[in-house]
C-alpha cells in the first residue's frame, strides 16, 4: 500500500500482511530430535494492506482477507500445475489470523527437489505499533 506513514498518521488500526516461507531438501529427512534437516527460512516480509478508523473494523475485514488469499492462492495453484495445501489453522484471535500453504517443487518437475512451507497472517495493530521494529514472535 503506498503512502503507508501518511495512512498510519490518519488512521488508528492497520491491517498488516506477514506471509513467511520456509525450505527444505527433498526428501524429507530428520535429525535426531525428530527436526528437519535444512529447514530454513527462505523469505519474511511485511505489508501494510489497509487502514481503519476502529478495531473492529479491521477485524471485520480478516475474512476478506483471507477470501482473497484463498482464491489467490487457487488461481496459483492452477497456473503452476503443483501440489498445495492451503489450510486454516487454530491459531486465530481478536488481532490476527493465519493460515499455511504446503508445496514440493521435485527435481523432475524443474522445481529444485525441495519443499516449501509459507505462513500466511494478517495482523489488526493499532497504528502506533510497526511490526516490522518488533518481529513476529510465535
Amino acid at each position: 500500500m503506498k503512502h503507508g506513514h501518511f495512512l498510519m498518521a490518519l488512521f488508528a488500526w492497520l491491517l498488516w500482511y506477514h506471509p513467511v516461507e520456509y525450505r527444505y531438501p527433498l526428501p524429507v529427512q530428520k535429525d535426531e530430535k525428530g527436526l528437519t534437516k535444512g529447514y530454513h527460512k527462505f523469505h519474511d516480509s511485511w505489508s501494510l494492506e489497509d487502514a481503519f478508523e476502529s478495531k473492529k473494523e479491521c477485524v471485520d475485514a480478516l475474512p476478506r482477507a483471507i477470501k482473497k488469499q484463498k482464491e489467490l492462492t487457487q488461481w496459483i495453484e492452477q497456473d503452476d500445475k503443483r501440489k498445495s495445501v492451503l489450510r486454516d489453522i487454530p491459531k486465530t484471535s481478536a488481532i490476527y489470523v493465519e493460515l499455511f500453504i504446503l508445496r514440493e517443487y521435485p527435481a523432475d518437475e524443474g522445481g529444485g527437489n525441495f519443499g516449501s512451507s509459507t505462513r500466511l497472517k494478517y495482523w489488526c495493530l493499532p497504528s502506533s505499533t510497526d511490526p516490522r521494529l518488533i518481529g513476529d514472535r510465535d
